[in-house]
This record gives structure tokens, sequence and C-alpha cells, in this order.
């Protein structure tokens, strides 16, 4: 699971108790420095990829995710949207 590390922090620390994963990822950019930032972005490629088992990311992220956002690809490369768009936008 170590191979999930970052995105373990950001579910742990910023996705939780009903927090919205757009709003979490803000806070995540708002609070985190840029290599935090960009390690997390490194995992999501991987999901977006493919490259990472679903056993694993149904451990890591959550089956809740991979239904409401159809698959843990599609998650991860909205989950990269939103932070391209807030590093366009915003600076973060």
């Amino acid at each position: 699971m170590s191979q999930l590390k970052n995105i373990k922090y950001w579910k742990d620390n910023y996705a939780r108790n009903g927090a919205r994963d757009k709003e979490a990822v803000r806070q995540f950019m708002e609070c985190e420095g840029r290599e935090h930032v960009r390690s997390l972005s490194n995992e999501l490629r991987n999901v977006k990829k493919g490259n990472i088992e679903s056993e694993v990311l149904m451990m890591t992220v959550g089956k809740n995710r991979e239904v409401q956002y159809e698959s843990y690809p599609h998650w991860a490369e909205l989950m990269l949207l939103w932070m391209a768009e807030l590093k366009r936008t915003e600076g973060l």
C-alpha cells in the first residue's frame, strides 16, 4: 500500500467526514508543499493509467469513489483536472 501513501494521506487528512473531493483537493494544495502536491499528482497519474490494482484502490480510495465516479481512472482524471485548474487559476 506504500505505493499510494500520498493518496491515503490526502484521503485521511482532507477528504474525510463527507468533504467533497474537489474541495479536499483545494485544501490539500493550499496547505501542503509543492513536493507533496507533485507526489499526489504522480500517484493519481498511475491510477489514471490503470497501473494500480483495483484491490489496492478499493482498500485505499474506497469502493464509493469507484461507484460515484464510474471508475478509479475517471476519479483520478478528475482529481488531476481540478489540481491543474487550481494551479492555473489560483497559482496553487
